[in-house]
């Protein structure tokens, strides 16, 4: 695949890319019998320029460190966070609401793939954190800050899934 012309034109197929993954992934759930569903929850960085953007469907996240401050980028797509949007709970109640892992989107879940993205311009010093919520579920936002404030480049995935492994460790791990 021949590198980006621009920003839009990356953008573009980074999209392109996850309707095909996402058409592919229900033509195998239909092969598999009726009402199966093969879906994912996905999260991408494309940096372009001084530019960056953020394209996701579903609970995975992207977290920007800068000037020591963690921010998360992306904003899960669940029926908890539909209803933390509308004050009916708290952020820290969803955290452990019985429906946390019940997402609104993903890749692979329905004929067609709604995904968000957002964009911003990129600082010296910023550092992108890509994960599944098998860590943001189990670390808290503060703990994660400690650990990519303390550990190395290199260190920090291993830290992390160590963190979310510590605190019960119930889904999978994803870190970048």
């Amino acid at each position: 695949i021949p590198p980006p012309t621009s920003a839009p034109a990356f953008l573009s197929g980074v999209k392109s890319a996850l309707q095909a993954a996402s058409s592919e992934l229900r033509r195998e759930a239909a092969a598999r019998g009726p009402g199966r569903i093969i879906a994912s929850t996905v999260v991408t960085l494309l940096a372009y320029g001084q530019h960056y953007a953020c394209v996701w469907a579903g609970d995975s996240r992207l977290y920007r460190l800068r000037d020591e401050t963690l921010q998360q980028i992306s904003r899960d797509h669940s029926h908890v966070q539909e209803m933390v949007d509308v004050q009916l709970l708290s952020p820290q109640e969803a955290r452990n609401h019985p429906y946390s892992n019940v997402v609104t989107r993903a890749v692979g879940a329905a004929d067609e793939l709604e995904l968000e993205t957002c964009h911003d311009r990129l600082r010296s010093g910023d550092l992108f954190l890509l994960c599944s919520d098998g860590l943001s579920k189990e670390v808290e936002d503060e703990e994660i800050r400690a650990i990519l404030m303390r550990e190395s480049l290199f260190d920090a995935p291993y830290a992390l899934i160590e963190s979310a492994i510590a605190h019960g460790g119930s889904d999978n791990v994803t870190v970048v």
